[in-house]
């Protein structure tokens, strides 16, 4: 477990919410200036990417790789999580819902009615604490991609269980026979991680990938790779249904 945080300290250097001045490092400039060239030129990438027309099987369900130019998704975790989180909403339509950091909101297709999300401004996004937000009404679904490990672990002052909290906030929310998808990058938040690897998480059920070449493959446990060890973004992901809290 430190091998695993301190490699994700070492690699970290924009902190979730950071200053702007430690956003404007050169090696962060570069990044973002990369970033964009690769997001002008996505179609002809998507196109030569070993995901192009690739699928994942996600409890029984054959899903194709969401391929973007936002936040490049043929390179990181996203491929999977948009596609697996469009499949949840199609599966579970009508009531209120929820989205626990702001991702589908820049891409097509189905997304919640309510974001939170306490540091990305934008239309339409509540910006609080996912532990400070109130609603009486609660929601029939909620679904939260790559958002839970920030929380606590990359904020300041770090308070890692921050993260266990917020998972059962995020139930907490939900009314009677409601239903929560998370996705959630191991190798992160150390202790998300121990929670996840202790079999006592309370899901109704989840699955684990792990980054190949040429794809990603389910595994029949997590896996417990460090952050960027196979190329940018997560290496291993873990995603997981809920129920109401005493479900």
């Amino acid at each position: 477990m430190n091998g695993t945080a301190n490699s994700k300290q070492g690699q970290r250097k924009v902190r979730y919410g950071a200053q702007l001045l430690t956003k404007a490092h050169p090696s962060n400039v570069v990044a973002k200036v990369q970033y964009e060239v690769r997001k002008a030129l996505a179609p002809l990438l998507i196109s030569r990417s070993p995901l192009h027309s690739g699928s994942f099987t996600l409890w029984g369900n054959e899903l194709p790789y969401w391929l973007h130019g936002y936040n490049t998704t043929w390179r990181n975790e996203r491929c999977i999580e948009v596609a697996a989180a469009h499949r949840f909403l199609d599966d579970n339509p009508g009531g209120r819902s929820l989205e626990f950091g702001n991702v589908l909101g820049h891409y097509t297709g189905p997304r919640p009615g309510v974001v939170v999300d306490l540091y990305e401004h934008a239309a339409g996004v509540t910006n609080v604490d996912i532990i400070d937000f109130v609603d009486a009404q609660g929601f029939d679904v909620i679904v939260s991609l790559s958002t839970l490990e920030h929380v606590g672990w990359d904020e300041d002052p770090q308070q890692p269980e921050k993260s266990i909290t917020a998972l059962t906030k995020l139930r907490e929310l939900l009314r009677p026979g409601g239903v929560c998808l998370v996705s959630i990058p191991l190798g992160c938040n150390p202790a998300l991680d121990d929670h996840i690897r202790s079999g006592n998480t309370g899901a109704l059920r989840t699955a684990s990938f792990t980054r190949m070449d040429g794809g990603w493959s389910s595994t029949d446990t997590p896996v417990f790779l460090p952050y960027n060890s196979r190329g940018p973004g997560a290496a291993t992901v873990w995603l997981a249904e809920f129920g109401p809290v005493g479900d």
